[in-house]
C-alpha cells in the first residue's frame, strides 16, 4: 500500500508541467500570444517562443506592466516580413531600424521573427 502511494506521488511530481512554462502573464499585450515565435530554429521544437523568451528574461507582471529581471519594461517589436520586398523596402527598413534603436534605449525589446519558410 505504501509503495503504491509513493509510486503515485512520484508519477504526479514528474507529470506536473514546468511551473514557469505554464505561467501566464496577465499584463501581456493583447496582440501577443505565448506560443508566438521569436526566432525560428531548424526544427519546430528548436523555435524560441514568447513563453520561452519570457522565462529566459525572468519576466514578471508589475504595476509598470511586463518587466524583466532588472525591472526594465519589456516591449514587443514586429518587423516587416515579406518574400518579395516592395519597391520602398530600404526606406521601410531604415524606419524600422530607427524605431527599434529608439525602443532599445528605454526597454528590453523582444523582436518577433519572420518565418524563413514563408517570407
Amino acid at each position: 500500500m505504501t509503495a503504491t502511494i509513493l509510486g503515485w506521488l512520484i508519477i504526479l511530481c514528474f507529470a506536473q508541467p514546468d511551473v514557469a512554462e505554464a505561467r501566464t502573464y496577465n499584463c501581456l499585450p493583447k496582440d501577443i500570444r505565448m506560443e508566438q515565435i521569436v526566432s525560428y530554429g531548424r526544427r519546430p521544437e528548436d523555435n524560441l517562443t514568447v513563453a520561452k523568451k519570457l522565462k529566459e528574461l525572468k519576466a514578471k507582471c508589475t504595476k509598470k506592466g511586463l518587466v524583466d529581471s532588472k525591472n526594465r519594461p519589456i516591449r514587443f517589436y514586429h518587423a516587416h516580413c515579406w518574400g518579395n520586398p516592395p519597391p520602398d523596402y530600404l526606406e521601410i527598413q531604415e524606419k524600422e531600424k530607427a524605431e527599434f534603436e529608439k525602443l532599445q534605449k528605454d526597454f528590453t525589446v523582444i523582436t518577433l521573427g519572420c518565418n524563413p519558410r514563408t517570407s
